[in-house]
């Protein structure tokens, strides 16, 4: 009878301190959804509205969803084009890397209905690295984004 209570006591004990266990490695990810840019900030600390920097007449749109690859698509609606830009690309640990370009995000602030994000952009002809800043506007869903 002692030894299958000092059994019981070390599987017991075992197994507490293993479901306690912070070490699992599983990340809370809270990108998902769909998000409009809002807010840049500039090199030297500024932040400016998205469209007030001239490149954009429209907030830009971004949606990660929640499929196989955590696939995301981007519309960018810029100031000479007729139709909006629209890019694919999928999370890589922690960045968004849009296919067929040069653009690579990385995450540097997600909460609930916040996400930053740096990159480099295009302003008055030069490449400037800023963060750009987006409220969510929507769910996430599951499906593979469509061009």
């Amino acid at each position: 009878m002692k030894k299958l209570l000092s059994i019981s006591c070390f599987l017991l004990t075992t197994f507490l301190f293993t479901s306690c266990s912070n070490d699992s490695g599983i990340t809370v990810k809270t990108y998902f959804g769909k998000w409009e840019s809002t807010t840049i900030k500039l090199k030297d600390g500024s932040t400016v509205k998205y469209t007030e920097i001239g490149t954009f007449n429209k907030n830009e749109e971004l949606e990660v969803f929640t499929d196989q690859y955590e696939s995301a698509k981007l519309v960018q609606y810029y100031s000479k084009e007729i139709k909006p830009t629209v890019k694919l690309g999928n999370v890589s640990d922690d960045f968004i890397v849009f296919e067929n370009t040069n653009d690579k995000r990385q995450i540097v602030k997600v909460e609930q209905n916040e996400l930053s994000l740096v990159t480099k952009i295009s302003i008055n002809g030069q490449l400037e690295l800023v963060q750009i800043n987006y409220t969510k506007i929507g769910p996430p869903r599951d499906e593979e984004p469509k061009k």
